[in-house]
């Protein structure tokens, strides 16, 4: 019984780090070739540290997968994620880590969570007036429902035998 065809290199490879942003996701396996797979196609996916994904269309020459990186990656960890149909048929998922530390590359990423911080505290000063307008307008109808309740309950009490 032969042996399953596995994974020989990456680039980036598992821990890397590197000193500037990759071009390119490269997966090199073992055997005659990757077959492509109709319901279970060859696939890397590259997510960075919050869940965005970073990677183009994945392309399979040979025993190659690999994907092109339509952008510089900023500084962080990035997960490799791959799923393979061998030529022997048997597929593989498996996944990766590693990391960008670019040393000419400085507050790119704190900067950009900033401006979503600033972005999202802005969005929260206006979701706050527009929730304490409808909290005011909401005990406003409340009290008027209650008035009105008591004021009709009153008026039963006051004439029962009159009808």
């Amino acid at each position: 019984m032969a042996a399953h065809d596995t994974l020989l290199s990456a680039s980036p490879e598992a821990d890397e780090v590197l000193e500037q942003s990759p071009d390119t996701i490269t997966l090199e396996f073992s055997g005659t070739g990757l077959i492509a797979g109709e319901t279970i196609p060859n696939t890397i996916v590259l997510h960075d540290a919050n869940g965005e994904n970073w990677e183009g269309e994945t392309v399979v020459e040979g025993s190659t997968m690999s994907t092109e990186l339509p952008e510089p990656l900023p500084n962080g960890e990035f997960d490799v994620a791959y799923r393979v149909v061998y030529s022997d048929g048997h597929t593989e998922e498996d996944s990766y880590r590693f990391e960008v530390a670019d040393p000419d590359v400085t507050d790119e990423i704190v900067s950009d969570t900033s401006e979503h911080m600033e972005d999202r505290s802005t969005d929260t000063t206006e979701d706050a007036s527009s929730s304490t307008f409808g909290w005011v307008l909401g005990i406003g109808v409340a009290t008027a429902v209650c008035v009105g309740l008591i004021l009709l309950v009153m008026r039963r009490q006051v004439s029962p035998s009159g009808d």
